[in-house]
């Protein structure tokens, strides 16, 4: 008897073991449900973040290139208004005075400029192109440009010699082939330097647009296939040298006016560049 008690006694409680065990099971479950559902919304929310995030972040992008663009858009418009290139016709129409915010930058034997107006000319064109230069982020390699106005001046960067960009009445122009004129060597070398400077943003910008530039530059000359003029007073006549004054400021203008499109496909390249 003692035998089957102690039986009954095992099985009922083997079955209190397995009922326990069940409802162990059953918790274990329950947990493991709500596990669940916990790492899903805490994924869900993950996955929400990460697309605010990203979304965020193209967003705080195209914020930032609009910015940069309407800072680029509202400068170039100020370059525009503040620089004003233009040439205008002289009597017969043989000859174009090349200005510049309407000061004359040149002078002929039938129109004759004064040398304060000549002078502010060039402060405006020094101006001009350290402007073009820090936008488009171009070091020059010789020279380094030193606008004041109708008083600027340019560097040689190795020896740190100082040229003249403007001119005074002691200089005289060349009048036949017996008389070659009286000129300022400061100042015509200052003219080749920054003709120099000049060709090197007109290839700077070419790396980045094409631009038609009417004319070429080759030391101190500048012109076409039919014509080559010096930008230096030496052994030069008013013609001549208003003539080459006028193709580099046809050049400089066409700079100002792709000014735009050079900054946008150049930041283009920067942006493909650092993906």
């Amino acid at each position: 008897m003692e035998l089957i008690q102690e039986y009954y006694e095992l099985k009922k409680q083997s079955l209190q073991d397995l009922n326990i065990k069940l409802k162990l099971e059953d918790i274990l479950r329950e947990i493991k449900l709500e596990e669940k559902s916990h790492y899903d919304i805490v994924n869900n929310y993950y996955e929400k973040y990460f697309d605010l995030k990203t979304e965020k972040e193209i967003l705080d992008q195209q914020l930032s290139t609009l910015s940069n663009q309407i800072e680029r858009v509202s400068q170039l418009d100020a370059n525009r208004i503040s620089f004003q290139i233009s040439f205008q016709s002289v009597q017969d129409g043989s000859n174009f005075m090349p200005t510049i915010n309407n000061f004359r930058l040149g002078t002929l034997p039938n129109l004759k400029v004064d040398w304060d107006e000549i002078n502010s000319a060039w402060g405006e064109t020094v101006l001009l192109l350290y402007v073009l230069a820090s936008q488009l982020e171009c070091n020059f390699t010789l020279y380094k440009l030193i606008p004041m106005g109708s008083k600027s001046m340019i560097q040689s960067k190795s020896d740190k010699i100082s040229y003249t960009l403007y001119g005074s009445d002691n200089i005289q122009f060349s009048r036949s082939f017996l008389w070659f004129g009286s000129s300022d060597p400061r100042f015509d070398n200052g003219m080749e330097a920054f003709l120099t400077c000049v060709n090197d943003v007109c290839n700077y910008a070419l790396q980045y647009h094409q631009i038609n530039f009417n004319y070429r530059i080759n030391k101190d000359k500048i012109g076409d296939l039919n014509r080559f003029h010096s930008i230096k007073i030496a052994g030069n006549n008013e013609v001549n040298w208003t003539m080459a004054l006028r193709f580099m400021l046809s050049n400089l203008r066409l700079l100002l006016e792709n000014l735009d499109n050079i900054l946008s496909i150049k930041q283009e390249k920067m942006s493909r560049s650092m993906i």
